[in-house]
């Protein structure tokens, strides 16, 4: 009897599996758009955030400019105590304190270094720009890569079942008598290319993928399943 009920849960783990397989496919992998794939990389690229960062410090350079002709304050105190007792009330300690403040009439370096920081925010915005669009382009390249090798790897596939099926009808016809084997040797020749063309470029398919997950900051681990964009429209 306990037998008997291991040999049904065994069965039911067994029956369970492919559904679990399946569940956890369907959870991992995501579909995923050009346009996900832009919002994704502004949020995650580092080179990015560091282009907004240097406008970021930019702006302050006019700013700090200017701080060449605000007026400048100084202080100064001293105390002094002397280290033996002295028994005149003259002398016992000294207190001093100066302030002192400073305002530039005109200082001709104010206008040239506020230009120069108008000139740095301008160039961190071009800067800015010149990033964005270089990693846009990367991914752009790079999404547009998996799909063009997704597509290589279909008609490669269909490749290989027609070479297989070429050499199935050659070894049949070879089995009548309608051809010799010099005809079968090379149709299963045709077969191992195809079968060869197929694995380079399902490794290929890999490592374009993997190149999108790096930069895309998904893992190499995480599949995705990526959509064509919409077809130009043309009048």
């Amino acid at each position: 009897m306990n037998r008997k009920y291991a040999n049904w849960i065994v069965g039911l783990i067994a029956a369970a599996l492919p559904v679990q397989a399946e569940m956890d496919r369907a959870v991992v992998a995501e579909s995923l758009t050009l346009e996900q794939a832009y919002d994704r990389v502004f949020a995650t690229d580092q080179t990015i955030r560091i282009a907004y960062a240097e406008i970021q410090k930019a702006n302050l350079l006019p700013l700090s400019a200017l701080t060449r002709q605000a007026p400048r304050v100084l202080g100064n105190a001293s105390y002094a105590k002397p280290e033996h007792e002295i028994t005149s009330a003259s002398l016992l300690t000294t207190k001093r304190a100066d302030l002192t403040i400073e305002l530039p009439l005109i200082d001709f370096t104010v206008f040239p270094a506020w230009r120069a920081g108008k000139l740095s925010v301008q160039s961190a915005r071009l800067a800015q720009r010149f990033v964005v669009r270089n990693v846009l382009f990367g991914v752009t390249t790079a999404y547009y890569d998996v799909l063009k090798q997704h597509r290589v790897v279909e008609v490669n596939r269909q490749t290989l079942e027609l070479a297989r099926g070429q050499f199935e009808l050659a070894q049949k016809r070879f089995n009548v008598g309608d051809v010799t084997k010099t005809d079968v040797l090379r149709a299963r020749v045709t077969v191992e290319r195809s079968q060869r063309t197929l694995t380079e470029a399902e490794n290929v398919l890999r490592l374009a993928h993997s190149v999108l997950a790096s930069i895309l900051n998904l893992g190499t681990e995480c599949p995705v399943v990526l959509i064509d964009p919409p077809a130009y429209p043309v009048s």
